[in-house]
């Protein structure tokens, strides 16, 4: 796939310097291979609950037939919660109460059926709230 094609989280350790981050500590922690050029996503940030939060794009491909921000075995169209911390051989971990752990799909999965979502935060009540982008018919 191509190499601008993919939404990659990376964990970095701060230099001598503590304003710039060590490149030589990067450790990937999450990569996820993207259709197109478009609809990637875009923010990361730590929730109110310590755990990560990724928005994922649903890949921009304009009614697409697959309908991957529906899908629960599909990471595009989301927004993930991680504990980027590695667990259990694995590069992250997952939140036990996530709400589809121990279901079928992908556990990482906090909110789907989104477009794009591109920004989004925290109430002071701790709710999320997203800015997601649309689609235009002609």
């Amino acid at each position: 796939m191509h190499p601008f094609r993919r939404t990659i989280v990376e964990e970095y350790r701060r230099s001598r310097d503590p304003a710039r981050a060590d490149p030589a500590s990067a450790r990937r922690v999450l990569a996820i291979e993207n259709p197109t050029d478009i609809h990637h996503g875009g923010l990361v940030v730590f929730g109110p609950d310590g755990y990560l939060y990724i928005g994922q794009g649903d890949g921009g491909i304009i009614e697409d037939p697959r309908l991957p921000a529906q899908r629960l075995d599909d990471l595009h169209g989301k927004i993930l919660r991680i504990d980027p911390r590695p667990s259990q051989g694995r590069a992250y971990g997952v939140p036990p109460d996530n709400p589809f752990v121990g279901r079928p799909g992908r556990d990482e999965i906090w909110v789907y059926g989104l477009r794009n979502p591109w920004r989004f935060g925290f109430d002071d009540g701790g709710a999320l709230v997203i800015g997601d982008v649309g689609h235009k018919r002609a």
